[in-house]
């Protein structure tokens, strides 16, 4: 997701992930249910999106790291 091209939204399906986003202070553009019933966020792809998934990736591994 670090790419600037226009790939439309972000469907965020991962509820951490989703606070997560929330927490860095995107607002969603929608929520909804996916085909199978499941809950999702929709982000606006911009900047602070890129930068706030960065973020998340850092914060995943190093969460990971910590389990391990």
């Amino acid at each position: 997701m670090t790419r600037t091209k226009n790939r439309g939204d972000v469907y965020v399906y991962n509820l951490v992930q989703a606070q997560f986003f929330l927490d860095c202070g995107l607002r969603p553009v929608a929520v909804g249910r996916g085909k199978h019933g499941d809950v999702f966020l929709r982000f606006k792809r911009d900047e602070a999106t890129e930068e706030a998934f960065q973020r998340w990736t850092n914060f995943a591994r190093e969460m990971k790291r910590k389990t391990m």
